[in-house]
C-alpha cells in the first residue's frame, strides 16, 4: 500500500491542566527523518493536550466517547489531506498513563477510518507491547524502541492492515549526527500555549537504575553503545536552533531530555569550547558522578540549572535502587556538588523517591532530614525540590523482577496493571507497600506528613530573609497550596483504599 500522508497523534491525559510546561518532541524527530527520506509525503499534528485542555472535557470524554468522536471528527476536517487509506496514523503512548486514552483515540480511527494504517510506538509500547496484541486490535503495528528507521522501512516497504498487531524492535540510530537538522515547524499550532521548549542532544544511559526504563530500552540492542550523542559540534547547532525558534515564540526557558546529560567528560569539556549561550535558562540532568569542578562551573556559570537525581540519603535505599555501588562515595560527591553550587551561586535541583520498595520509616526520614537540612543551609531561595512517591511504572527492571522485592522486604503492589482502569489513572501506580514494616498507609501518610512539614519550615525560613519580600509572599503562596494539595491527595487514596477494603 502506499503511503501519501502522515498523521502524529500525542495523546491526552487525565490530569486537570492538560498543558505541561513542554512540549514532547517525539514526533518532530521523527517527521524530519521521514521528510529528509520521503520528502513528497504531506505530515500533521495533532497535539491533543492543547486541543483538549479542561477537566470536564475529559469527564465526557470517559463517560460518552461518542463526545470524543464529535471532537475528533472536528480536528480532522481541519487537516490539510484527507485521511483514508493512504494515511499512515502514528501515535505515541509517551507514558503509561495515557495508556486508556490512547485506546479510545486508536478505536475513534478504527470506526471512522477502518481502511487506515496504524502504528502505536513510545514509552508505553515498549513497555507493554502486548497491551494491544490481540485480534481485532485498532492497531497494526507495534514500534518497540527508536522509531525513525523502522518507520522509513515500513513505508517503504508492503505495509497493510492486520488483524493482529505486528510487532516491531525498532532500528536504534548509531550516529545521531545522520539526523537531518530539526525543524520545529510542526509545533507552530501549539508552541504559544508552552513555556518551555526541549530537545535531546543523547540518547540511551549505560547506568542501572532499577526504576528507570532507559537501561532497559539498551538491551534490545546489545550491539549498540548505550549512550549516543550528537557531536559536541551539531549539538551545538541544534541548541542554537532551538533557543532562536523559542525566542520567535517568546519561550526563554528550555530542557535538554536526555536521561543522563554528558555522560562524558569529554564530550562535556569539547561542548562547553563551543558554547556560548549564558543568557537562558537550560534545564539539564547531569549524573553527581560525572561532575567535576571545573565542568560543574562551566554549567553553574552557563546558565544550566541542574537537576540532580539524588533519590535518597539512605545508604540501603541508594543500594536496593541501583543507583550506586557505592553510596559512602555517592553522598560524599553529592555533599560536595552542593559545596560547589553555594559557593558559585545558580539554582539546581534535587530529585527524590520515597515509598520506594525496601523502604522503612528510619530511611523516609532519613531522606527528609537531609532535605531539611539543605533547605536550612540554602534559605530555600536556591534549590529546587522534586519530592515524588514512587509510581509503579511498567518495563524498567523492579516492575519486571518485582517478586524478589516482595520475597525480599514485603513489598506489595496492589494493582500491577494500575493503567488499564480509569479509576487509577491517579493514584493506581503509587499504591505499592514499601515493606513488611512500612505498610501502604503509614507509607502514605508518613510523606505527606513529612513533606507538609519540610514546606512549612522552608515558608518560616522564608519569612526570616530581609529585604525579600514579594518572593516570600510568593513562596508561601506556593508552599500553602502544596500542602493544601498533599492533604486532598492523601484524603482521596485513603478513601479509595476504603472503597477497595486495602490495608483495613
Amino acid at each position: 500500500m502506499k503511503i501519501k500522508n502522515i498523521l502524529f497523534i500525542q495523546p491526552f491525559t487525565s490530569k486537570k491542566e492538560q498543558i505541561s510546561e513542554n512540549i514532547l518532541v517525539w514526533s518532530i524527530y521523527l517527521e524530519n527523518y521521514l521528510k529528509r527520506k520521503l520528502p513528497k509525503l504531506k505530515f500533521a499534528l495533532l497535539y491533543l493536550p492543547s486541543l483538549i485542555r479542561k477537566k470536564e472535557t475529559i469527564l465526557k470524554i470517559v463517560q460518552n466517547k461518542n463526545f470524543l468522536y464529535r471532537e475528533m471528527d472536528v480536528l480532522i476536517s481541519r487537516l490539510r489531506f484527507n485521511v483514508d487509506d493512504k494515511t499512515l496514523i502514528c501515535l505515541s503512548g509517551s507514558t503509561t498513563s495515557t495508556f486508556l486514552f490512547s485506546k479510545l483515540i486508536l478505536e475513534y480511527f478504527q470506526q471512522q477510518y477502518p481502511k487506515s494504517i496504524v502504528v502505536f510506538g513510545g514509552i508505553h509500547a515498549s513497555a507493554c507491547s502486548n497491551d494491544f496484541l490481540y485480534p481485532k486490535s485498532p492497531v497494526d503495528y507495534i514500534v518497540k524502541g527508536e522509531g525513525e528507521i523502522s518507520l522509513y522501512k515500513l513505508i517503504k516497504e508492503d505495509i497493510k492492515k492486520h488483524d493482529v498487531p505486528i510487532t516491531i524492535t525498532g532500528i536504534p540510530l548509531k550516529n545521531l549526527d545522520d539526523l537531518p537538522s530539526i525543524d520545529f515547524s510542526l509545533f507552530d499550532p501549539y508552541i504559544e500555549n508552552y513555556d518551555l521548549l526541549g530537545i535531546n542532544l543523547s540518547r540511551g544511559c549505560p547506568f542501572s537504575c532499577n526504576f528507570c526504563l532507559e537501561n532497559q530500552l539498551s538491551s534490545f540492542h546489545p550491539n549498540v553503545a548505550s549512550w549516543r550523542p550528537y557531536s559536541p559540534k551539531r549539538a551545538i547547532k541544534e541548541v542554537n536552533n532551538m533557543i532562536n525558534y523559542g525566542l520567535e515564540h517568546n519561550i526563554k526557558a528550555f530542557s535538554f531530555y536526555d536521561p543522563i546529560f554528558g555522560m562524558r567528560r569529554k564530550w562535556l569539556e569539547d561542548f562547553f569550547e563551543l558554547y556560548d549561550q549564558n543568557h537562558y535558562s537550560i534545564f539539564v540532568e547531569p549524573k553527581l558522578d560525572i561532575l567535576n569542578q571545573s565542568l560543574l562551573k562551566k554549567l553553574i556559570h552557563g546558565g544550566f540549572v541542574n537537576w540532580y537525581g539524588l533519590e535518597s540519603y539512605s545508604k540501603e535505599m541508594l543500594l536496593i535502587m541501583g543507583k550506586t555501588n557505592d553510596p559512602t562515595k555517592y553522598l560524599k560527591n553529592f555533599r560536595e556538588v552542593c559545596k560547589i553550587h553555594k559557593k558559585e551561586g545558580g539554582v539546581f535541583g534535587i530529585n527524590t523517591i520515597h515509598n520506594y520498595p525496601g523502604e522503612k520509616k528510619e530511611s523516609l526520614v532519613e531522606t527528609f532530614d537531609c532535605l531539611h537540612k539543605l533547605a536550612r543551609e540554602n534559605l530555600s531561595n536556591t534549590i529546587l525540590f522534586n519530592i515524588t512517591k514512587y509510581n509503579h511504572f511498567p518495563g524498567t527492571y523492579l516492575y519486571n523482577n518485582f517478586t524478589n522485592f516482595e520475597k525480599k522486604y514485603g513489598a506489595k503492589v496492589y494493582f500491577p496493571k494500575w493503567w488499564t482502569d480509569f479509576n487509577l489513572i491517579e493514584n493506581g501506580a503509587c499504591f505499592v507497600r514499601p515493606s513488611s514494616s512500612l505498610s501502604l498507609r503509614d507509607g502514605i501518610n508518613l510523606y505527606t506528613e513529612e513533606y507538609v512539614e519540610f514546606l512549612e519550615l522552608n515558608f518560616k525560613m522564608m519569612k526570616s530573609i530581609e529585604n525579600n519580600f514579594p518572593s516570600t509572599i510568593m513562596k508561601g503562596i506556593q508552599m500553602r497550596m502544596g500542602v493544601k494539595k498533599l492533604t486532598e491527595r492523601r484524603e482521596r487514596q485513603f478513601n479509595q483504599l476504603d472503597d477497595m477494603q486495602i490495608e483495613i
